[in-house]
This record gives C-alpha cells, structure tokens and sequence, in this order.
C-alpha cells in the first residue's frame, strides 16, 4: 500500500518471506499524469536471485482492506505493523509559493503516523511528525518498524522514508529515513 513500492520482510524459519504491493491499478488524472498502486498484497519466500512473475504459484494474494478517506487523511504512503497495532503514514510533498523559494507554504507540511488496535479497529492515536523536516521537498514515502539489535526485540522504533530534491532546479531524488526512539 503507498506508492508501488510499499514491501516488509517477516522472519521465517531460516529464510525470510516479502510481502508487497501486486496487481498495479493506473488512474490517469486531469492532468495527464499517471499513478500506480497495488490492488492486493502478495507474500512469498525470499530466494536469492529468483525472479518470480504474477502468475507464479509462489506467490500467495491478500485482498487489502480498504483505505482510509475522507477529511481525516491525505494522501496515503504506506504502511507497518507490529504486535497488536497496524501503523499508516499519510501526507503529501511540501509545496512552495514559487521556484525561488525555499520555504514551504506550510513548514509543519501534513505528515501524520496513524496507530491503529488490530483487536478493535479504532484508531488508538495519530500524530503529526515533523520527522526530516528541513528536506526541500519532503514527500512521505513509507512507513517501517527498525529492531536495531535483535537480542532485544523490545528495543524496536519507527522509521519515516521521505522522498526530497536538492531545489526547484535540481530535482534528483533523494531518500532519508529518520527514526525514533519511541513508538506512538
């Protein structure tokens, strides 16, 4: 879920299996531009330079829920989960009065974390991060769950992945993922 790109990585046994985003749906807008994203969530084995396609009988599909809208959300950028709670993060890239300018139209931007209780459904928190927020640009781009060192699981925080650009003139891509010390 997010923007094609969304993928998480879950022990299994000795290996490891993916999940990720399958099955693209492309809108095209009233501009022209065209976007994709993942219909359904896939997961597989991991297998060193194994190439797998749709079709593969490797490949098990998940029916994703619905995503959230309204008023309450922007644009949604991915997703993780951990224990009992599903985390979502949700804004858009800053936006600027002109090419000359460095400064956003709203430096806070709308980048917010989303915890929402598996075992109720209800949204148990949402906050909004001002994680990276000197990048030009600052598109938030997903969401994942870091256990900096695995003899203490319990020692796991969140990490934000945020798309930027040097400028208005030099729109290379870059990526950035700072983290927490705290879930919310």
């Amino acid at each position: 879920m997010g923007g094609g790109v969304a993928f998480a990585v879950e022990p299994f046994g000795n290996s490891a299996c993916l999940w990720t985003e399958t099955d693209a749906v492309a809108a095209t807008d009233s501009s022209g531009v065209t976007n994709a994203w993942g219909s359904k969530i896939a997961r597989f084995k991991f297998a060193n330079g194994t190439v797998l396609n749709l079709g593969s009988s490797q490949v098990t599909k998940f029916s994703r829920s619905p995503e959230p809208t309204g008023s309450a959300y922007s644009d949604f950028q991915g997703f993780t989960a951990l224990g009992q709670y599903l985390y979502m993060i949700d804004g858009n890239a800053y936006t600027y009065a002109d090419s000359t300018t460095t400064t956003p139209t709203d430096p806070d931007g709308n980048t917010y974390v989303t915890r929402i209780d598996w075992n109720t459904g209800s949204v148990s928190d949402r906050q909004l991060t001002k994680a990276a927020q000197s990048l030009y640009f600052r598109e938030p781009e997903g969401l994942a769950i870091q256990i900096p060192d695995t003899s203490d699981t319990a020692a796991c925080r969140p990490a934000r992945g945020f798309a930027s650009e040097h400028s208005a003139t030099d729109t290379d891509k870059m990526a950035g993922f700072p983290y927490k010390k705290s879930l919310i």
